[in-house]
């Protein structure tokens, strides 16, 4: 949908990406030799889309397995960007040809969505270690560092939340980090979760159980769980 209030160009294609442990997706040129795409069996349509003002547009995605392919995961990103339109590089032009030379900086906005394509019975475990709590002198500001560490022959992808559970004052859910994935071939996936502190909550003489969970077919999964006492 075009959200804006002027005509949008938009092209339509595939990247590959590879997750760092810390969650960041770099585009690769060159598969290594765990990594394992989807772009050479998906196709979309259109490739290139133009949208007046709050117009929407349907585009479809077709899939075509190749029939040796070999059981696994395989993933791409479909990478909307906006066209810049030709009359800007035309006016940063004339405004170098004036002065001798121009440079003219324009931002293409965009936005990728990962595809996921899995063939066979591809399962996968995860378990959260290494937590540890940074506290600050501001407490609205500590954190919660740990580690999701994946097994198996799939990606995960769920949220994190936490719960405080203090005796006798019951469990309070003290913060949440949403649509968290470890895709494949990653072992593992580093983050923080920033802490909220209700009212009168102080985090010391109890214990943080910190869940990892999937929502699939509108019902929870629980994938992970850890529990930090803290003194």
């Amino acid at each position: 949908m075009n959200r804006s209030n002027r005509q949008l160009a938009y092209s339509l294609t595939f990247v590959n990406r590879r997750m760092s442990e810390s969650g960041e997706l770099k585009v690769i040129d060159t598969p290594g030799a765990d990594d394992h795409f989807a772009d050479a069996f998906l196709r979309v349509t259109p490739r290139r889309v133009i949208l007046e003002p709050y117009q929407t547009q349907t585009v479809r995605m077709q899939l075509r397995k190749p029939s040796e392919l070999a059981e696994g995961e395989y993933r791409s990103h479909l990478q909307f960007r906006v066209i810049p339109e030709t009359k800007e590089a035309i006016q940063a032009q004339s405004a170098g040809a004036d002065k001798g030379l121009g440079v003219s900086l324009t931002p293409i906005y965009g936005l990728s969505i990962p595809v996921i394509v899995r063939h066979g019975a591809l399962e996968a475990t995860a378990k959260l270690s290494d937590l540890k709590i940074l506290r600050t002198s501001n407490p609205a500001k500590n954190t919660l560092n740990l580690n999701i560490e994946r097994e198996g022959r799939r990606s995960t992808y769920g949220d994190i939340v936490a719960f405080w559970d203090a005796p006798g004052k019951g469990e309070v859910e003290v913060g949440i980090v949403k649509g968290i994935a470890v895709y494949t071939p990653n072992p593992r996936r580093s983050l923080s979760l920033p802490l909220q502190h209700p009212k009168g909550l102080d985090l010391s003489g109890g214990r943080l159980r910190v869940v990892y969970r999937e929502t699939s077919d509108g019902s929870e999964k629980q994938l992970a769980e850890n529990i930090l006492v803290v003194p």
